[in-house]
């Protein structure tokens, strides 16, 4: 159900958001220049965006190839009926799992994994089709990334 309480971020909002997804460690001083507003606003709408959900963390981007992980994997499964969520909560605890996803289409969840090298993905792949309720998988490497980021772009 959909939740009234919940602020819809506006246009300053979004200011202060472009700034903070370039560099989330910004000062409130300088967002607040920069957005044309004061530090305690700043301050008070990034408490009230935390509270909502909208900023759900700060964290750093980091670079997976400079920490060795050199290979990214598109990895596919076919779950059997009834267990998607099970299977999907369980190999998510995986540390090489960036992101999980539902599809359409043939193949039932898309993994998104990090990989030091092949041995690393063919042991996570070998040890997935263990799972009693894993019926298929399908892996795709990635050759290059063109762009890779998981938030919008945010318009005034």
């Amino acid at each position: 159900m959909f939740n009234v309480d919940v602020h819809v971020p506006d246009a300053l909002d979004r200011r202060i958001l472009r700034i903070l997804m370039t560099d989330a460690h910004t000062p409130f001083r300088e967002i607040a220049a920069q957005a044309g507003t004061t530090v305690g606003t700043v301050h008070n709408r990034i408490k009230r965006m935390r509270g909502d959900g909208i900023i759900k963390r700060f964290l750093p981007e980091v670079d997976a190839q400079k920490l060795g992980f050199g290979i990214c994997a598109l990895i596919e499964l076919k779950i059997a009926g009834g267990h998607l969520l099970e299977v999907q909560q369980e190999l998510a605890q995986d540390t090489h799992i960036v992101a999980v996803y539902d599809v359409t289409g043939e193949m039932d969840t898309v993994f998104v994994g990090k990989f030091k090298d092949t041995p690393d993905l063919d042991r996570f792949v070998k040890g997935t089709l263990q799972h009693k309720h894993v019926k298929e998988t399908r892996t795709r490497l990635v050759l290059n990334v063109v762009k890779e980021g998981f938030a919008p772009r945010l318009e005034d």
